[in-house]
């Protein structure tokens, strides 16, 4: 199951941006959610897998920044040794 995190309720303070996302996570223990909106750092990736999503989907950050948001996510969120590709030796092993 996704869950889109809906502006309307970006600004409830007791809740917080997340909260009924968190609360359905501790309610429904067995269900798999994905946090989907309003996702835009690698930090928030980790606090919501840390808070319990089996999920997590970055859009917009990723289409507005891919190198900047999914460079580094196999060493920040899965810890694999960070590799040390640059953008340049990606696009030259793309070449034709």
């Amino acid at each position: 199951m996704a869950l889109h995190r809906d502006d309307r309720y970006r600004d409830d303070r007791l809740l917080g941006r997340f909260g009924y996302y968190y609360i359905l996570l501790s309610d429904f223990p067995d269900l798999k959610f994905t946090v989907n909106g309003g996702i835009n750092t690698i930090e928030e990736v980790n606090a919501a897998r840390s808070a319990g999503a089996h999920g997590v989907m970055l859009g917009r950050a990723a289409f507005y920044n891919p190198w900047q948001t999914l460079g580094p996510v196999d060493s920040l969120v899965y810890g694999y040794a960070p590799s040390g590709i640059t953008r340049r030796k990606v696009l030259e092993e793309f070449q034709v």
